[in-house]
């Protein structure tokens, strides 16, 4: 048999089974029948084929539930042929093994977890295609005579012959163990959160992320301690090592992060806290780790006012729009910009000496506070009630010298690129046809700010 890939599929007869194609219509087929009895309602047709992991050698091992053993879920081997797919062993004679993460070594072995039995809990096994080679890797959680569970999940391959996953061993909580298939070199790789709670308070580890880096290694972004935190790791517990020393930078919260692998090895991640987006550059040291960008404002910035004035007392801000203090909006001396719907109230007089109120809307314009009606002014005035300058302003992001960018639509209707120091002398338009600007970064120390826009002629 040539090149095939393996998977998993329903044909809406057969329910979920084993599948092989060699990329073309005529070289892709079922497998075998696992679950043959079609009879069975839709949801309960198939073997529900899943896991499924290259040997090395043109077979496969995966999951499936086989209606010859009461529709118990055990580990299975396929050649690609309907004679070469077997029950490779049953792990557990009494219930099903419930093999799951079947992730090769890549010397021809595969590593996943199963339930043996009663006396023992869901653990760590192997697998080189025979019965006789699919065997107990380690009891990682021995606690109680051997039957709670290692709770073993998030296989993921790392350097050669090595693969990283998740385990509670009953002392440290759920962390991150590393193995080579034997039993010795089964190993915690790090206590990245001591004192016996782990990774979280739960059995399965949420938020968790994996990025492949050069030289065999593996950047990790994992949730525990009520923030994210961000590990490289190549497989040995002396190379395990968090890339922010103590998370000092990041401030409380850091709630997501994003990941960008760059041609020379180095990549970027970018983390996102209440306190605004922190960007680092990393060769996956510690010491190799460096913010160089910063993008958001304080949390307790003053909140933008909202009133309204008497006839033919002035422009004032109706509705503030689109506040996001991670965005940039704080001026360096404490004060608030943003969008508000402005209105005026005027009163005109008609040719017979009648007097009315006109309400005029002046649509969304750029407003600065401090967090009192005083202290709130519109930053550009303008006159007439055509046009007005820096409509629909966005798209903030607060310089090192306090001065903020932002973009907004001219009276020409064209979206331009402006900063502004929070008055009507210091806001200057820099450049012109710029729109949706975002994910500002300051490039290093120089002042130099890169973003994304789109660009108009």
């Amino acid at each position: 048999m040539g090149k095939v890939v393996f998977f998993s599929a329903n044909d809406e007869v057969h329910g979920t089974e084993l599948w092989v194609t060699d990329g073309t219509e005529a070289g892709t087929r079922m497998v075998k029948d696992i679950q043959p009895d079609n009879s069975l309602p839709d949801g309960w047709k198939g073997s529900d084929v899943s896991d499924i992991a290259a040997l090395g050698d043109g077979r496969v091992v995966f999951s499936a539930l086989d209606g010859y053993f009461a529709g118990r879920r055990e580990l299975w081997v396929s050649d690609g042929t309907e004679d070469g797919t077997a029950l490779l062993r049953d792990i557990n004679p009494d219930d099903s093994s419930n093999p799951t993460g079947q992730t090769a070594l890549g010397d021809g072995r595969v590593v996943f977890a199963a339930k043996s039995g009663t006396d023992l809990g869901h653990e760590l096994w192997i697998t080189d295609g025979t019965a006789v080679g699919t065997q107990l890797v380690k009891d990682i959680n021995p606690t109680n005579g051997n039957v709670f569970d290692s709770h073993i999940g998030n296989f993921m391959p790392v350097g050669f012959n090595r693969v990283v996953f998740t385990a509670n061993d009953g002392v440290h909580g759920t962390e991150f163990w590393v193995t080579d298939g034997t039993p010795e070199g089964t190993l915690l790789l790090a206590d990245m959160s001591p004192g016996g709670t782990g990774l979280d308070s739960q059995t399965n580890v949420v938020n968790l992320s994996y990025e492949e880096l050069v030289g065999g290694r593996l950047y990790i972004n994992v949730y525990y301690d009520g923030e994210l935190h961000d590990w490289v790791t190549d497989g040995t517990p002396d190379g395990t090592q968090s890339l922010v020393d103590g998370e000092a930078l990041l401030g409380p919260t850091a709630t997501s992060s994003s990941f960008e692998l760059l041609p020379d090895g180095q990549f970027i991640f970018t983390v996102y806290s209440e306190h605004g987006q922190f960007k680092y550059l990393s060769d996956g040291t510690l010491q190799g780790t460096e913010l160089f960008g910063y993008f958001g404002g304080a949390s307790d910035a003053p909140i933008p006012v909202e009133f309204q004035l008497e006839a033919d007392e002035g422009k004032y801000p109706r509705q503030a729009h689109d506040v996001y203090w991670d965005r940039g909006q704080e001026l360096g001396d404490g004060r608030v910009l943003y969008s508000a719907s402005t209105y005026e109230i005027k009163t005109k007089t008609l040719s017979g000496g009648t007097t009315y109120e006109d309400w005029i809307d002046y649509g969304s314009q750029l407003w600065v506070s401090d967090g009192t009606e005083g202290g709130t002014h519109l930053v550009r005035a303008f006159d007439g009630e055509e046009d007005p300058q820096l409509q629909n302003p966005g798209d903030f992001f607060t310089l090192p010298d306090g001065r903020v960018l932002f973009t907004a639509r001219s009276e020409d209707d064209i979206e331009s690129l402006y900063v502004t120091d929070g008055t009507d002398g210091g806001t200057i338009l820099l450049a012109t046809g710029i729109d949706d600007a975002s994910d500002y970064t300051l490039w290093g120390s120089g002042g130099i700010v890169l973003f994304e826009a789109y660009g108009w002629d």
